[in-house]
């Protein structure tokens, strides 16, 4: 099986994360995506996702439910304690059965400088296929490789997609600031968050 590994806190999920989904499962020939929402993300400085665990999840589902090919991975939500994507590849590998070489792990190339602050990167890398994905301003074509990335560049692959300007921070001060049929935001999602009441009180 060839298995894209999409994680983030998706907070809100929007249309550019379906996009860089979609653009990797194209351009890989991928069986499977899954999306998978992180608990307590370990490098964004304290700084907890606004909605709950399950608003995050449901929130994934209205925004996959007409892609056959993508998929919610609770994996991480339920994990006690610190949540590393090292772990969290060894035991979705193990369940999907999917080798070291057919199993990618999706990143933007605006975090690409900080992989090696991710838990065991070394590791990571022994355990998936990087797939780096170039965003707008930075784009994953012409990004200079890191130098601890390097020994590995047999292990990654560069994919091209849309630009996107919609951002999940933009969102949330929209729709803090009562802003409706916000760009990027599935109708949906938008009005699974105002049903809820989400995003409507500032990052502290």
């Amino acid at each position: 099986m060839r298995l894209g590994i999409f994680g983030g806190t998706f907070d809100p999920v929007h249309e550019g994360h379906i996009s860089v989904a979609q653009a990797v499962c194209e351009r890989l020939l991928l069986d499977l995506v899954l999306f998978v929402p992180a608990k307590n993300p370990q490098l964004r400085e304290g700084k907890l996702p606004q909605a709950t665990p399950d608003q995050r999840s449901k929130m994934l589902g209205f925004a996959i439910k007409s892609h056959a090919k993508f998929q919610i991975s609770s994996i991480e939500l339920n994990r006690t304690g610190p949540s590393y994507m090292f772990d969290t590849l060894k035991e979705i590998r193990k369940i999907y059965k999917s080798d070291a070489k057919d199993t990618y792990l999706i990143i933007g190339s605006d975090v690409l400088q900080r992989f090696e602050e991710w838990y065991k990167y070394k590791k990571i890398m022994n355990e998936c296929t990087l797939v780096i994905y170039g965003r707008p301003g930075n784009n994953g074509a012409t990004t200079t490789l890191p130098d601890f990335l390097v020994p590995y560049q047999n292990r990654i692959q560069r994919i091209v997609g849309e630009e996107y300007e919609v951002s999940a921070t933009r969102i949330r001060e929209l729709l803090l600031n009562g802003e409706s049929n916000i760009e990027g935001l599935l109708p949906e999602v938008e009005n699974f968050i105002k049903d809820e009441n989400i995003y409507i009180e500032s990052e502290g």
